[in-house]
């Protein structure tokens, strides 16, 4: 399986598959681009050429954190969370940080508020010849997805608003 998604650096993150033959756990964290109003996640399995992908505002959740643990069994595991913090920390920690690579590491909710947010999520079959994610996009109610090595692009219309 490949992960990517727009980092801070405005292209994709490599796509990263799992190791192979190692016995390995980690946890990383990724600044999403919050300078479009949409970010998005996807996850590619090549062989059964599947996809699954996340479209959300950057405001919402600008940070991307992978865990990945491969034992030497080979039962793999990977979680993909969007989020509103870089690391699964404390409050006290995540405040005390202040920010992150021009990025916030916390978001309040005021007493007696209430905080709205949402994201689509996609799960489709992919052409031959389809290779990885270069972008996700939304336009007019319908998500647009693309493969720039391919040239191929995807479109699927968006049942609720985003």
């Amino acid at each position: 399986m490949t992960v990517a998604s727009p980092v801070r650096r405005r292209k994709p993150a490599p796509d990263s598959a799992a190791p192979t033959g190692s016995d390995t756990g980690d946890h990383t964290t990724s600044a999403l681009d919050r300078s479009k109003p949409y970010v998005w996640v996807t996850a590619l399995h090549p062989a059964k050429r599947l996809l699954i992908g996340w479209v959300f505002k950057a405001s919402d959740y600008p940070w991307l954190q992978n865990w990945e643990f491969y034992p030497a069994s080979g039962a793999l595991a990977r979680g993909l969370e969007f989020s509103t913090q870089p690391f699964d920390l404390p409050r006290r920690e995540a405040v005390g940080m202040t920010g992150l690579f021009d990025t916030p590491t916390f978001r309040w909710l005021p007493a007696k508020s209430a905080i709205e947010s949402g994201f689509a999520i996609f799960y489709l079959q992919t052409p031959d010849g389809f290779t990885g994610v270069t972008d996700v996009r939304v336009e007019n109610g319908t998500i647009v997805v693309e493969d720039g090595k391919a040239g191929k692009k995807l479109s699927l219309k968006a049942s609720l608003p985003i």
